[in-house]
Order: structure tokens, then C-alpha cells, then sequence
């Protein structure tokens, strides 16, 4: 139906009805109503993970707290390449610090300063479902300093 309409036809673009949805959001409010709401939930889990992670990551493992966004760091004493090997038996998945940094060249990953850490994200599941993960990640993070 939208396809068949006059205004694609007349050379218009789906961009011209974008921007008109864009502008109905931006003056109504519901832009901004939407954007408090997801600082609302992505503050809360991002919270509940720091709190859970500060409290049950071995000595020597820290959270870096953040100022916004919806990654954090979590920085380790020794290289995390074994430890993410083991979430993703687990099923957990967390980004390599070597991995979330810039390429040093086109098909190379940088690597200095970075194997230590690793980051996770709290943007795309639920708090409840962040902290079963964390849990996970707490425990093979306690395995795997008590093997070194």
C-alpha cells in the first residue's frame, strides 16, 4: 500500500516520510519521554551489575564505573583470553578488551594494555537476565585465579 502511494511516485522519498515521522516525535515529546525511559532502565541494570560484579569479582578484578553509556569495563591482573573461552561454555559472551579497541590496521586487533580487561554490555537484556550472567561470570572468574 505504502509503495503504491503518490508520494513515492511523485519522487518523493521514504526519507521525506521519515523526517515527518521524526518531526511528530520531536514535537510531541515522545522523543524525550523515550529517551528519560531508556536512562531509567539502562541506569537501573547498569547499577545492579556494578553492585552485583563489586561484590563478588575475585581480589584483583575491579569494575570501572562508568559516567553513561551502556558498556562497562572490568579490569583483571592477568590475560582474560581463557576466561572468555570458558564464558562461552558457559554461554556468556563479554568482549575481549583487545577486541573493543581500536585496530592498530586493517586486520589486526590492538593489543597493548588491553588483555587484561574485558567488556560487557547491559543494552540488550534484562536486569534478570544481566545478573544470571554475572554470576557466571563471577564464578569462572573465581576458577580461573585460583588455577593461576
Amino acid at each position: 500500500r505504502f509503495i503504491k502511494c503518490g508520494f513515492l511516485q511523485s519522487g518523493g522519498a521514504t526519507n521525506n516520510y521519515t523526517s515527518g515521522i521524526v518531526a511528530q516525535l520531536l514535537q510531541g515529546g515522545q522523543l524525550q519521554k523515550n529517551i528519560h525511559n531508556l536512562k531509567e532502565l539502562y541506569g537501573d541494570r547498569m547499577r545492579k551489575v556494578i553492585a552485583y560484579l563489586k561484590e563478588n569479582l575475585p581480589q584483583g578484578w575491579t569494575v570501572n564505573q562508568t559516567s553513561g553509556g551502556y558498556f562497562l569495563w572490568v579490569v583483571t591482573n592477568t590475560n582474560v583470553k581463557e576466561f572468555c573461552q570458558a564464558l562461552e561454555k558457559e554461554n556468556v559472551m563479554v568482549l575481549a578488551g583487545n577486541r573493543a579497541t581500536p585496530q592498530t590496521n586493517i586486520t589486526e586487533y590492538a593489543t597493548a594494555n588491553h588483555d587484561h580487561c574485558f567488556r560487557i554490555s547491559i543494552a540488550y537484556y534484562s536486569a534478570d537476565n544481566l545478573l544470571k550472567a554475572c554470576r557466571i561470570i563471577c564464578s569462572v572468574a573465581k576458577t580461573i585465579t585460583t588455577l593461576q
